[in-house]
């Protein structure tokens, strides 16, 4: 049931970007949530199956899960429904401790049409009856930013290279230290079109170095985006995503199933190495070294 990177960056596409946001007044009485405070910052509403549901915009850092949510109860449980293809019912819900439970007929027509990707972002409460599932409500929806809006205002220094790493090329990117719930963390090559300081070292600018191929690998003008690709599944593999002007880099990010049930520190992320899916050039690699406050950009000359 694992799912492939390749499915999970489809479903995302599925999803789109933007979450349609409701205002809190928009929301009912008769509505089944309220506004759980199940992360760190909530941040309005999206519908869901038709049904307002508040979104998760930044997760906890610290305390039991990164993620809150209510005890489960014999008959009232909360879990992940598994979405398949757009358009194709589900037929079953994995719960917090990794057990499987189908889906009533009627509740999996209720989710068939909801996009896969918006599927895999909602913590739902489900109701139990002879162990299938007879009833659902979406609980949170945990939006893309909830996680990467954590290196909003940060700096992350490395190099992308080439596989052998016989070739590599210095960068510094700077995140926007204002996160939004547009499902992708702004940021910028500080130096990709020009020189600039490092400690002591004067860093040349990337497109200056291999620039044929540095043109391909970033276009844009040295512009990227971050975001999170959650996993329904408990042994799957959920993905954080940098998008440049020409190239897909990812690395391993927490699932949807660790979020509510242990917690994520991005303070002890250290390195990170993020692979390419495919590289329009032997660049195919980009790895950190260094996580943290950005700071001033200084031109230099070599």
């Amino acid at each position: 049931m694992k799912r492939t990177l390749l499915g999970a960056l489809a479903a995302t596409a599925a999803l789109g970007v933007t979450i349609a946001l409701i205002p809190a007044g928009a929301v009912t009485a008769a509505s089944p949530v309220t506004n759980p405070q199940a992360c760190a910052r909530m941040a309005g509403y999206t519908n869901v199956v038709n049904q307002p549901t508040p979104v998760c915009g930044l997760v906890y850092t610290s305390g039991s899960s990164s993620v809150v949510i209510p005890a489960d109860a014999p008959r009232m449980v909360y879990g992940v429904v598994i979405a398949k293809a757009s358009g194709i019912a589900p037929d079953q819900i994995v719960l917090r401790t990794g057990k499987l439970l189908a889906l009533a007929p009627a509740e999996a027509q209720r989710w068939r049409y909801e996009p896969p990707a918006k599927v895999s972002h909602t913590i739902v409460r489900a109701e139990i009856v002879n162990n299938r599932v007879t009833k659902t409500w979406p609980y949170v929806f945990i939006g893309d930013d909830a996680l990467v809006d954590h290196f909003g205002g940060q700096g992350f220094e490395g190099r992308v290279a080439t596989g052998n790493k016989s070739k590599q090329v210095w960068t510094r990117v700077n995140w926007s230290p204002k996160g939004q719930i547009d499902g992708r963390l702004a940021g910028v090559i500080a130096n990709y079109n020009v020189n600039i300081k490092d400690g002591g070292i004067c860093r040349q600018a990337v497109s200056k170095q291999y620039p044929t191929d540095m043109a391909k690998t970033f276009g844009d003008g040295g512009k990227v985006k971050m975001t999170w690709v959650p996993n329904t599944f408990v042994g799957g593999e959920s993905y954080f995503v940098i998008t440049t002007g020409g190239t897909k880099f990812v690395r391993s990010a927490p699932t949807l199933y660790k979020l509510i049930t242990t917690i994520w520190n991005p303070a002890k992320t250290g390195k990170w190495n993020f692979k390419a899916t495919s590289a329009p050039t032997s660049f195919n690699r980009w790895d950190f070294v260094k996580i943290g406050p950005r700071v001033q950009t200084v031109k230099c000359s070599p």
